[in-house]
């Protein structure tokens, strides 16, 4: 839901490489923010653990 996003700064660079990639995809309704959502979702799942892990080191509770 575009409603409940915020905006985040990225280098040309980055922006440039993932504008690539979502044209590689293809899909022409897909937005860049909601592409670098997803990505940024999906790495997170990736390191959920080791997040939780540093989280609890330093906080004493688990974030994810």
């Amino acid at each position: 839901d575009c409603r409940n996003r915020s905006a985040i700064y990225v280098s040309t660079r980055t922006k440039h490489k993932v504008s690539e990639i979502l044209h590689l995809l293809g899909n022409e309704s897909t937005r860049l923010t909601a592409l670098v959502d997803n990505m940024l979702r999906f790495v997170m799942d990736i390191y959920r653990d080791e997040l939780n892990y540093l989280h609890e080191k330093k906080n004493n509770r688990r974030p994810f």
